[in-house]
């Protein structure tokens, strides 16, 4: 009699302690119950309670196409819904029930997240050190997820975000540019001038350049600028990284291009005759041979004054004059010829001069005079 009083008692007693596995939750929160994560049955659900859905709504500055942000500081913020006619209701216990959110992140030096801890949107990450530009495996993470409000119900997908950092712009320099010549080492004898630039830092994927106000993209480390009229330039260019940082001081060049025509068109008809030729600014020149030619430019605010021309045996030779003030006399004769040489001309006073500037010949007829351009500054 007594054997079968002590199998049912087992019986009972097994039924007891194996009935809460049945109902353990899958969605338990760790900060309800630190054993939640380890023992789900310590953890028994409510009745009908549905876990929300967390979603991020916003990343401040967000990543690129390549998954970089260049800031130290990263923002997030996240929302949470539940399922048509899930969403917790008042009750007498709870008349104004909270969804809550945890969130935890990783770095890419840690091996593990941080634990869960509460939070509320926004969230701003602060102090974010570069990843690694040659482990593509090295990011930091973002994970966020809404609690329901027995703060017990989690959702058990958890948003989250992975991104790469690169906060340290590069460094750009300039590999070569055109020589220049003249008053100053400032001007560019011709209508070209071509570049060669890198960039330091590591990851660069292209440059961004600039002619003056004409900003553009430079994919290779070289540009060539061509067409260049008369004027000032500068040239600058910044190497750009895979995360979209750009060189905050580019490697800058200046430079002037002299005016190819001196004088008016009817001027040159009447006295001069234009030549082209290679190895002359611009590919040519005017020239005469007659006493009195002249060529005339209105200048304004100028501070330094050279007049372009080749030199040779036999030439001829020109005076300048700025209004009634003579400036300069210049003469061209030379044992061999030399192409594209700059006589520079002293303004008086070393003052910016405005006028109409005149270039006479003064040698006898028959001595051949060239002009190739006039420098300005």
């Amino acid at each position: 009699m007594i054997r079968p009083r002590l199998a049912a008692l087992a019986a009972l007693t097994l039924s007891l302690v194996t009935l809460p596995v049945l109902t353990a939750p899958t969605t338990s929160v760790a900060a309800a119950n630190p054993l939640c994560s380890l023992l789900p049955i310590l953890c028994p659900p409510e009745p009908d309670v549905t876990p929300p859905d967390t979603e991020i709504t916003a990343q401040t500055p967000a990543t690129n196409a390549d998954g970089w942000v260049t800031s130290r500081s990263v923002a997030f913020s996240f929302r949470f819904t539940y399922p048509e006619g899930q969403a917790p209701q008042p009750t007498e216990d709870n008349p104004n029930p909270q969804t809550n959110f945890q969130c935890r992140t990783q770095t890419p030096s840690q091996n593990s997240p941080t634990a869960w801890a509460a939070c509320t949107s926004p969230v701003q990450l602060n102090n974010l050190a570069d990843t690694d530009r040659a482990d593509a495996s090295k990011v930091h993470r973002f994970e966020v997820r809404a609690v329901h409000p027995n703060n017990r119900n989690a959702d058990a997908s958890p948003a989250a975000v992975s991104f790469r950092l690169d906060a340290t712009p590069p460094q750009t320099e300039l590999l070569s540019a055109p020589v220049l010549e003249g008053p100053g080492q400032a001007y560019l004898l011709d209508n070209k001038a071509a570049f060669q630039f890198f960039g330091l830092g590591g990851g660069i994927t292209g440059y961004v350049c600039a002619l003056n106000a004409r900003v553009f993209s430079c994919p290779e480390t070289r540009h060539t600028a061509t067409g260049l009229g008369a004027g000032r330039y500068r040239f600058a260019v910044s190497a750009r990284d895979q995360a979209g940082n750009v060189d905050p001081s580019p490697a800058t060049f200046d430079f002037v291009v002299p005016f190819n025509r001196v004088g008016t068109k009817k001027q040159i008809r009447r006295m001069w005759t234009r030549v082209a030729a290679p190895n002359h600014f611009n590919d040519d020149y005017v020239i005469t041979r007659t006493k009195g030619a002249f060529l005339t430019r209105r200048i304004s605010g100028v501070r330094e004054i050279a007049i372009v021309a080749p030199r040779g045996p036999g030439q001829g030779k020109i005076r300048v004059d700025l209004g009634k003030t003579r400036l300069k006399v210049i003469k061209f004769q030379a044992q061999r010829f030399q192409h594209k040489q700059m006589f520079r001309v002293v303004v008086p006073g070393g003052r910016p001069v405005s006028g109409l500037l005149r270039i006479t010949v003064i040698s006898p007829n028959g001595k051949p005079v060239y002009i190739d351009g006039l420098a300005l500054r």
